[in-house]
């Protein structure tokens, strides 16, 4: 019988444990802001950019904001050895600001980096840099689009 229940103490103990673990990761995933990005990778062919900046991306160019979620806003890095960022502005106030978007990946969705809009479209300022693997500044181009806010 003691050996039963010092069994189940040490299964309590374990548990108890990995429930604590387990809330620390799902806090620290909270808190993560690179942690809520959607990033995958696209079969696109990529291209090798040249030394003044300029590079080859797709964007959507009209995003969806559900809440606090950018939907499809599909930025996609087509180019070998640089690393891209994307910015967006309304109004001159930063909505949005990504991690750094490798080569081949695609940003999918994220979430906003301030509050809400007011409901329905707004125009915006997508802003994309360019840094090489070393993060280093090499180009910066922008381009108009539309932000609609359900």
């Amino acid at each position: 019988m003691g050996n039963v229940k010092k069994a189940q103490s040490v299964i309590i103990v374990v548990l108890a444990v990995l429930l604590c673990i387990s809330a620390a990761a799902v806090i620290y995933m909270a808190a993560a802001k690179d942690k809520t990005a959607v990033v995958v990778k696209t079969d696109e062919s990529l291209e090798n950019p040249d030394e003044t900046g300029k590079v080859r991306v797709k964007m959507n160019t009209y995003i969806d904001i559900y809440e606090d979620t950018m939907q499809e806003i599909d930025f996609y890095n087509l180019n070998h050895n640089r690393l891209l960022k994307l910015k967006i502005t309304v109004d001159g106030d930063d909505i949005y600001e990504s991690d750094y978007i490798k080569e081949g990946e695609v940003l999918e969705a994220d979430l906003a980096d301030m509050p809400m809009l007011a409901k329905g479209e707004h125009a915006a300022l997508a802003e994309i840099y360019s840094y090489t693997l070393d993060k280093e500044p090499v180009g910066q181009r922008n381009v108009e689009i539309t932000l609609n806010q359900l």
